[in-house]
């Protein structure tokens, strides 16, 4: 798992860690356990729903065109956390 910037205030400055996972939901819920509530509130609105402004990938694929929360996790898979970006 990659985290940008903007979620290292919640990983305790880490960078990247390794979760042991079979889809994106179980590292997800893995991370909530070791980052706690602040991490869990950066991510999730509600139990079921991540907050609109952030987007997760894995090997560079938004996971809302895969299976979402459901998407399959193969060892070397890569799972990148970012904040939505806008300007205009």
């Amino acid at each position: 798992m990659i985290f940008s910037t903007a979620f290292r205030n919640f990983t305790n400055n880490e960078k990247e860690v390794s979760v042991e996972a079979s889809s994106v939901g179980e590292a997800l819920k893995k991370l909530v356990i070791k980052y706690g509530d602040e991490f869990k509130n950066s991510i999730f609105e509600s139990e079921h729903n991540k907050r609109r402004f952030i987007n997760i990938y894995v090997n560079g694929k938004d996971i809302r065109h895969l299976d979402s929360f459901e998407t399959s996790l193969n060892v070397d898979d890569e799972i990148t956390l970012l904040p939505a970006v806008t300007g205009g």
